[in-house]
Order: structure tokens, then C-alpha cells, then sequence
């Protein structure tokens, strides 16, 4: 997590099970273009993992930040709730 610049502790509902997922935004890099790439990772939940790209690196991490809600927003495999157990879903 040291390249990480921000993570978010969540939890994921599988079947009747929660599991905890830690989401990672990752120091925005230059891509060698002008623009800059945001990975981010879902500890867990690998198939959401994805690289973002920005006009800059503030737009690289805007952009992963709408990602990241766009996902847990809309994924019914699994399902994302907050920490304290209430759903993630209807609340942005």
C-alpha cells in the first residue's frame, strides 16, 4: 500500500457471507503522452480492477473516485456495503 494514495475499507456481500475489501487508488503516473494513469485495485474482487486515465494527475484520481462509485453503485456480484454494514447502494 505504498504507492497507494488513498484506500477505503468496505465490505462485500458474497452469497450470505460479508468479506472485508480494501479499495486502493494508486499514485497517479505520467503515461509519457501528458496524461497520467490511476490503478485501481479491489482487494477481493479482482475483476474491477482497472487503470485510469487523466488529463492530469488531480483528473486521474477524479475520475478513478467516479469509477470506483460507478462500481459500487450498480455491482450485484458482490454487493458493496459500507464499513458499518449499511449498503453502499443509494447512498451517493
Amino acid at each position: 500500500m505504498e504507492d497507494s494514495f488513498v484506500a477505503r475499507h468496505m465490505l462485500i456481500r458474497i452469497g450470505e457471507e460479508y468479506h472485508e475489501t480494501i479499495i486502493l487508488i494508486e499514485n497517479p503516473v505520467p503515461r509519457g503522452d501528458g496524461d497520467y494513469n490511476a490503478r485501481v485495485v479491489f482487494s477481493n474482487v479482482s475483476k474491477y480492477d482497472a487503470i485510469i486515465k487523466g488529463a492530469d494527475s488531480l483528473n486521474a484520481v477524479e475520475c478513478a473516485i467516479s469509477y470506483i462509485n460507478g462500481i459500487c453503485q450498480s455491482s450485484t456480484d458482490p454487493r458493496f456495503y459500507w464499513d458499518d454494514g449499511s449498503p453502499f447502494v443509494g447512498s451517493g
